[in-house]
């Protein structure tokens, strides 16, 4: 947590208010899905949930395609 504090450039309270470290790595992933800092998990917003209800893998998998953050494939 110690390194996590120091890379980020801020206090390893900071860091430790997250909870664990699993909860840490959820947050992290959580919001680079979400494309923002709300502290609304992912799971729970209605646009996902949505997504998971649209039935077919194939619908599932575009209608959470189209609410995800696009991202800079260009820099490959």
């Amino acid at each position: 947590m110690q390194a996590i504090a120091s890379e980020s450039g801020v206090a390893v309270e900071t860091v430790y208010a997250q909870g664990s470290k699993a909860a840490l790595l959820l947050a992290c992933v959580d919001r680079t899905l979400a494309g923002d800092d709300s502290d609304l998990p992912l799971i729970e917003r209605p646009s996902f949930a949505n997504a998971l209800a649209a039935g077919s893998q194939a619908a599932i998998t575009g209608a959470a395609a189209a609410i995800l953050p696009s991202s800079d494939r260009s820099s490959r």
